[in-house]
């Protein structure tokens, strides 16, 4: 498709795409949004596809607008979730992302372009400005739609500038910020302090967050909300700010959640419910079915402890309110097994599979290293420890792990590690996975380079998990910088053409792989090998110092040497041969130049 439009824009780091191709469309004066949707057949039953998380084919929009792929996928949510555990990335999905609708900031307005944040249900404020977004037109009171033919204009006409500035709070914007920082490397906001959401990842702070505002409003509001309803965005930005506050001063304001949560709750009608159960009911019950992994050990850990502090007799109140528990039922039990795996004996999955405790299941390399479910999948996929059965295997439906390769695993990081110097500006592990896979590589690698000495952990203690270490940040960003780089820098080592190249990827002359934002990366092994192996109309050309391309081309093939790709080969953006055969006739190119 060529490209038609007269002014192409760039889009900023922060901007959503449903925002950009708005504002392509307004620079352009191309007066209606949706015909951009329709050129590039982006478009179901009359209704725009979902782009922000849906997967979807943007390569007439790649072609239209001149941009990567990559790039356009960047201004979505499908890089953020695309890790994510199913259920997580649908629960994210149905309550966390706006589908039809959007907010704005009516300052924010005025640089022209959409933050990707905007999408965001949970979201009130604007991280920039501190003020509330806008999420219903003040004139017309209609929702604000992505698809706008201005940015700025409602179709009752209203410019969102005009719309009344109220000011956040200092929590809502610290949120904000929090979240902005999760969700962009280059976000300038940095939250600090020992809030433990600064652990999680973007995906896992929306899934909490959903998760407690759920109960928040069944248990105090006596309904469901919905995270996507304009009309109850008072109560919805209360709830939010409810769940946000339960980690501000943790873990005490999580217990004095935990208190008012038991005294407002009712016994439930289940007859089979006991202990705990006959307090807390589903939230109990939910709590354990769906953080029970290590991302979420803090909050278990202090849920527990909780639990621990107000055991006595029998479930009963006493005279200043709080709730007495004593009966633990079965799933307190797997919590305690879970934060405590050294005081309880593993349960055998078979006698043949678990003779004498040297065979573990997944869930259990996640409590022995510290990691998620998605990490410990990584590393039985990538057989950084030893797989058994599993059903990549044998058809097994769980992966049965050598017991003696995961405290190995453990004893060559604890080798390769060094204790903290004066001098370190130190990363957590989560986070130092988290800058990898927005960088360059998958989890895999990230412990790969560790094991290889390419990158040292940080021991802060005797007895540590994989989760525990810490690394230096000059140091992490250092073994990604020799690891991997972008198309772009890429095109400086090679033709220095961008489009050549990333054809060139697309076709498998150049081994590449998806970074954690779903962009194209290269090791700089791999550029090595491509330039071993091929050579460019383009390199020839300088070699010979020949100024035509059709010209050197022509007289390349006269003397016998055919290219592997290129436009009237296989529809490439660039010629390119094998080098061998270019060097084999070195000589004959030479006579037929010379003449």
């Amino acid at each position: 498709m060529k490209k038609i439009l007269d002014r192409n824009a760039i889009p900023e780091y922060d901007e959503s795409l449903k925002g950009f191709i708005q504002r392509v469309s307004e620079n352009n004066n191309l007066g209606e949004v949706m015909w951009i949707y329709n050129l590039v057949k982006l478009k179901s039953y009359n209704k725009p596809t979902e782009i922000h998380y849906q997967e979807a084919d943007l390569s007439l929009l790649s072609d239209l607008l001149g941009l990567e792929v990559e790039k356009l996928l960047s201004l979505t949510f499908i890089p953020d979730l695309q890790m994510c555990d199913p259920i997580v990335r649908n629960t994210i999905i149905q309550y966390g992302i706006g589908t039809y609708k959007t907010k704005v900031c009516p300052l924010c307005i005025e640089e022209g372009w959409v933050r990707k944040m905007w999408h965001i249900n949970l979201l009130s404020t604007c991280p920039n400005h501190s003020i509330r977004l806008i999420e219903v037109c003040p004139n017309c009171n209609k929702d604000i739609s992505p698809y706008l033919n201005k940015i700025n204009v409602c179709k009752c006409g209203f410019n969102y500038q005009n719309s009344p500035i109220i000011k956040s709070s200092d929590q809502e914007v610290e949120f904000s910020r929090l979240i902005h920082q999760k969700l962009f490397i280059q976000s300038p906001f940095k939250v600090d302090g020992n809030n433990p959401l600064l652990s999680l990842e973007f995906n896992q702070i929306l899934y909490l967050f959903i998760f407690i505002g759920h109960q928040i409003s069944f248990y105090f509001h006596k309904f469901r909300i919905k995270y996507n309803n304009s009309n109850t965005r008072n109560l919805r930005n209360e709830i939010v700010m409810k769940t946000y506050q339960i980690f501000t001063d943790y873990p005490s304001s999580f217990h004095k959640f935990l208190d008012e949560l038991a005294l407002i709750s009712k016994p439930s009608k289940n007859k089979s419910y006991n202990g705990i159960h006959l307090v807390f009911g589903n939230f109990h019950r939910a709590l354990l079915e769906k953080f029970l992994s290590p991302e979420y050990r803090f909050l278990l850990i202090h849920y527990n402890e909780y639990l621990e502090r107000n055991l006595i007799n029998e479930p009963r109140r006493t005279t200043n309110g709080r709730l007495r528990i004593k009966t633990i039922d079965n799933q307190s039990v797997v919590l305690r097994k879970f934060l405590y795996p050294e005081k309880y004996n593993k349960q055998k999955l078979s006698k043949k599979l678990r003779i004498q405790n040297q065979w573990l299941v997944r869930d259990e390399i996640c409590g022995i290293l510290g990691i998620g479910e998605d990490k410990a999948t990584a590393l039985i996929k990538s057989n950084l420890v030893s797989v058994v059965r599993g059903p990549d295997i044998d058809g097994y439906n769980k992966w049965i792990i050598k017991e003696s390769s995961v405290y190995e695993l453990l004893n060559k990081f604890s080798e390769k590690s060094r204790l903290l110097e004066k001098d370190d500006e130190i990363v957590p592990f989560n986070k130092t996975v988290e800058i990898f896979r927005g960088s360059a590589m998958y989890f895999q690698d990230f412990i790969s380079l560790v094991l290889n000495s390419k990158l040292t952990p940080i021991k802060l203690d005797n007895d540590m998990r994989l989760s525990d270490y810490s690394f230096n940040k000059i140091e992490v960003y250092a073994a990604i910088e020799n690891e991997y780089i972008s198309i772009t820098r890429a095109s400086e080592f090679i033709d220095n053409n961008l489009v050549k190249i990333r054809s060139w990827v697309q076709k498998g002359f150049i081994e590449s792989k998806k970074n954690g934002r779903g962009e194209n990366v290269i090791t700089k092994q791999a550029i090595e090998e491509f330039k071993s192996k091929y050579i460019s109309l383009y390199e020839i050309m300088k070699k010979y110092n020949v100024n035509s391309s059709i010209s050197m081309l022509t007289r390349i093939i006269n003397s016998g040497v055919s290219p592997i790709s290129g436009p009237s080969i296989d529809k490439g953006k660039g010629y390119l041969f094998l080098r061998n055969e270019t060097d084999l006739l070195n000589f004959e190119i030479k006579k037929v130049i010379s003449k």
